[in-house]
């Protein structure tokens, strides 16, 4: 599984002005990133990591995806 896969089952909440992403995949597992950090969650299928911008990346990416379903 890859972040974009795994950012699909969670909930986004984000306001990258302030520097603040709230990822939630309303199943007890809760991801508060400030601008800069990163994070690494285990998985059934092995670890992922991603920092920042790779999250901010892969949000940009869903939300095109979104704008095309409309």
């Amino acid at each position: 599984m890859n972040l974009f896969m795994l950012l699909l089952h969670f909930e986004i909440d984000y306001n990258i002005m302030f520097g603040n992403i709230k990822l939630d995949n309303n199943e007890g597992c809760v991801i508060n990133l400030k601008e800069g950090q990163g994070f690494t969650l285990d998985t059934s299928q092995g670890k992922i990591s991603a920092t920042w911008d790779e999250v901010v990346e892969c949000i940009k990416k869903i939300e095109r995806m979104d704008n095309m379903k409309k």
